[in-house]
């Protein structure tokens, strides 16, 4: 009967023992997928814009299909370039009374593409916001471009124009033409040498 005791007690304890080792890595897990979540809402709100008094600010609020890992991401792109940022054209509305811009490209390499996109040709990409007198339109996850910047951009072609995939999740700054800094929802902000990047993307293209 002791004996019997004994093991029971033994079973339960194990028992007790795996079902804290369960929510222990429940626990890591939650708190880390917490810290990438304030990553990316630090590193996207770092580029949002001065408002002024009169200024009438109107935001914008859309699901994406899915986790934005990059897997994903480059699994619903059209095409994914290396380039640089040659042109950041003047704000306009569409005609839904939405106000857009237009940045334009200078093609260096085509990680995933088709053949209208090649080294050296320029492509033309529509960007959510702007500002035209006191009306500004913005978003957190809009993806954010400078004159001159070195990027990796996931592109899905529609309305006769590419935008960015995923948002702000499929541009991907490039740092002394060395280090790739961008988001997703698998690492949250990451920085990881450009090239080791660029084999990752290939790497799933081709899967």
């Amino acid at each position: 009967m002791k004996k019997k005791s004994k093991a029971v007690l033994i079973v339960l304890v194990s028992i007790f023992i795996i079902a804290g080792g369960v929510v222990s890595v429940f626990l890591v897990n939650a708190n880390r997928n917490e810290r990438a979540r304030q990553e990316i809402s630090d590193y996207l709100n770092q580029y949002k814009p001065e408002i002024s008094e009169n200024t009438i600010l109107t935001g914008r609020i859309g699901l994406l299909p899915e986790r934005a890992t990059m897997e994903a991401i480059q699994r619903y792109s059209t095409i994914i370039v290396r380039g640089k940022v040659i042109n950041i054209g003047d704000p306009f509305k569409n005609d839904h009374g939405l106000i857009y811009h237009k940045v334009t490209l200078e093609v260096s390499s085509v990680l995933k593409g088709n053949e209208k996109v090649g080294i050296g040709d320029d492509v033309d990409v529509v960007v959510f916001g702007g500002k035209i007198d006191n009306e500004m339109f913005w978003t957190e996850d809009s993806p954010h471009f400078d004159k001159d910047e070195e990027v990796i951009v996931f592109l899905t072609w529609g309305e006769d124009i590419y935008h960015v995939t995923f948002e702000a999740y499929g541009k991907i700054g490039i740092k002394d033409g060395n280090t790739a800094i961008g988001i997703d929802d698998a690492r949250g902000v990451f920085k990881i040498p450009v090239g080791d990047y660029e084999r990752e993307v290939k790497d799933l293209v081709q899967k």
